[in-house]
């Protein structure tokens, strides 16, 4: 925006009425660029990386220096307030239409002159609640008294209609259960009582039905609780009215909720429980659901000498039945088919690698959190951050091996082991007293 000093604009109001006298007399007004009449140097006091062409308009009342504008205006957006004004400042002078949101009841058709902002409609829409209203209303750019980036003030404006949250804002209203993602941002245009789900951790309990007057633990989609939940936590049905919320990017709260009742993992969300043997390949593809709450089971074939079958030298890994295993920086890439991590696969594969030579099976368990990746296009096999080998398999029966029997070589080197000796505490010697020091008692223990 370019600020005309009066001194300017009076020597272009004198340019330009000399400009227009090159017209016929009683021609109609025209609107002419200043620049387009070869009048630039009057601009000269203004740098040229800023110059700016300048309306002028000749009326019965005489020449006009950039005019106000007098169209229609209706603000739908907040971005319209700064179009109220042109580049010298002045406001519109046409005809504008608001709109106001109030927690009283106005009359339709009434002239109210009480001082009260005047928003866009999208401002509405963002900020109305259950129990508010939005009207609409006119005025004409006179009676506006000031204009701020995101509301107008006017002298006086006349209430026209009143809008419906439902019918005209596009509002829902009664009660919408979060079920999906979609859901949570359906909230932003909802007026009315909301049923949505929370997720907490083992040892953190709520009763119901109860009434709870305080903040809530972050509340979710139903869907978002079945992607989240773990073994041992707890989904909860909550309702709220929407005008109790705090709204967030993908879960929000509330500060008052009432717990209506608690689903169970299996009966309720699909899930399952317990140990999960993995038989064939489309076990393994059924992890991806994230469907199951405990332990997994899975099986490896090893070399003869229990190393792992992909791994040499100083980095193969030697497995025992009974010891932990951890590699935390596994790969976590469906995309790669295999990589770094411990790979296990499903009983199937792993048996058909043990049919012939001198390979052996074992089996591992671990958690749904240990699973690194499961390959896009896996044949069964994938990968763990950390797992645990309990059993070594007979390759052809699929039954866990018993441990080899203790010799009686191993029995009589455990009788004849020393045994471990304890060096007992030394006593603390017992402080001389003076009587003892006078009497010469108790030197002997000094040696």
């Amino acid at each position: 925006m370019v600020t005309i000093s009066p001194a300017l604009q009076e020597k272009i109001e004198r340019r330009a009425r000399r400009a227009f006298s090159r017209f016929d007399e009683g021609s109609s007004p025209r609107l002419h660029r200043i620049s387009s009449l070869g009048a630039d140097r009057l601009n000269y006091r203004i740098p040229r990386s800023g110059r700016k062409q300048v309306e002028v308009v000749r009326t019965d009342s005489g020449v006009v220096v950039d005019p106000p504008t007098t169209d229609q205006r209706d603000l739908l957006v907040k971005s319209d307030f700064a179009k109220l004004k042109n580049s010298t400042d002045k406001i519109h002078a046409g005809e504008v239409t608001a709109y106001l949101l109030s927690d009283k009841a106005k009359k339709v058709g009434k002239v109210y002159k009480k001082a009260d902002k005047l928003l866009s409609r999208d401002q509405c829409v963002a900020q109305v609640q259950s129990g508010q209203h939005v009207y609409v209303t006119d005025l004409s750019g006179v009676e506006i008294t000031d204009v701020g980036y995101d509301h107008i003030m006017a002298s006086q404006f006349i209430v026209t209609r009143e809008l419906d949250p439902v019918k005209d804002l596009g509002f829902t209203d009664g009660l919408i259960d979060v079920l999906t993602s979609a859901d949570v941002e359906k909230l932003k245009k909802h007026l009315g009582a909301v049923r949505a789900y929370m997720l907490v951790k083992a040892g953190t309990n709520y009763q119901f039905p109860t009434t709870y007057q305080v903040k809530s633990d972050p509340l979710k989609s139903r869907a978002q609780c079945v992607d989240q939940v773990k073994d041992g936590d707890h989904v909860y049905v909550v309702e709220a009215d929407y005008d109790d919320l705090t709204l967030g990017m993908n879960e929000f709260t509330a500060r008052e909720f009432m717990v209506t009742e608690e689903l169970d993992a299996e009966k309720d969300l699909g899930f399952t429980k317990g140990l999960f043997d993995l038989r064939t390949k489309d076990d393994v593809i059924s992890l991806r659901k994230k469907r199951h709450l405990g332990r997994v089971r899975a099986y490896k074939y090893v070399t003869k000498e229990a190393k792992s079958p992909t791994r040499t030298g100083a980095d193969a890994i030697t497995y025992a039945v009974g010891k932990d295993y951890e590699i935390k920086d596994a790969d976590t890439d469906p995309g790669s088919n295999c990589h770094k991590g411990v790979n296990v696969a499903d009983i199937e594969w792993a048996k058909g690698y043990t049919k012939s030579g001198d390979n052996r099976l074992f089996a591992f368990e671990f958690e749904m959190d240990d699973i690194a990746a499961i390959p896009t296009h896996t044949d069964g096999k994938f990968r763990v951050h950390r797992c645990k080998c309990v059993d070594e398999l007979d390759p052809k029966t699929l039954k866990p091996i018993k441990p080899a029997p203790r010799s009686p070589q191993d029995d009589l080197e455990d009788l004849t082991a020393p045994e471990e000796t304890v060096e007992k505490p030394k006593e603390k010697k017992k402080k001389k007293g003076f009587m003892d020091k006078l009497l010469g008692r108790g030197d002997e223990d000094d040696s």
